[in-house]
């Protein structure tokens, strides 16, 4: 007989079949009601493990630049959907590069033009 799956645990085995980290459960709506320290804070908690994981020592920095971007970044995508959170983390790695390497940005600027 074969065993039946909620939808949460199907997502979570496709995500880990496709070799990406399942994000801790979270509950959105304890969230919201949370006080904006205490929430960035959570967020910042459960995401981290999974930007380290591809991101290794910069995981601290890219963590703290969704999690100061909210105007940019939506705080509950980060936590609800592991290709958001990898979308937004790739792109604070890729503005990281730049910083570090400004020849590499104004090329990057040279290309767009």
């Amino acid at each position: 007989m074969q065993q039946a799956y909620t939808p949460e645990q199907v997502a979570v085995m496709q995500q880990q079949q496709l070799g990406q980290q399942a994000l801790p459960q979270v509950d959105t709506q304890r969230l919201t009601q949370m006080d904006p320290a205490e929430r960035r804070q959570e967020i910042g908690n459960t995401i981290y493990s999974v930007i380290q994981q591809q991101y290794g020592e910069a995981a601290g920095k890219i963590t703290g630049m969704l999690l100061d971007n909210d105007r940019i970044v939506d705080p509950i995508q980060l936590v609800t959907n592991v290709s958001y959170l990898q979308q937004k983390a790739n792109e604070a790695w890729t503005l990281l590069q730049q910083q570090a390497d400004p020849a590499m940005a104004a090329q990057q600027q040279m290309a767009m033009a």
